[in-house]
């Protein structure tokens, strides 16, 4: 493969076919946070791993196992939500959207 002149993008990355298996609920997240209510979650399969994505899109959770995903997923969001609390005054519009968003789903 040929070096590229400049940074590798997502663009330059070849997908991996995946297939949706099924539904899953998140309702906890890790201790010291809480969810107002359960977040649907939508569960894909590849070759080489399990992920799964919610409705809002913008994060996932990956791992061997549903329950591994589930608790990535768990993590991203609060790790997330932290970060962008942590920028609150200079976020751009949809990053704000993105934190009002995930502080109406977390306790």
């Amino acid at each position: 493969m040929a070096e590229l002149d400049r940074p590798m993008s997502v663009s330059d990355a070849v997908a991996v076919p995946d297939e949706v298996v099924g539904v899953a609920r998140l309702a906890a997240l890790p201790e010291g946070y809480a969810l107002s209510h359960p977040v649907r979650l939508v569960v894909h399969r590849s070759e080489l791993s399990l992920w799964v994505t919610s409705e809002t899109g913008f994060l996932y959770g990956t791992g061997r196992t549903c329950a591994e995903a589930k608790e990535d997923y768990a993590w991203a969001l609060v790790e997330y939500l932290e970060l962008l609390r942590e920028d609150r005054a200079i976020l751009v519009p949809h990053l704000r959207d993105h934190l009002n968003q995930l502080e109406q789903l977390i306790a």
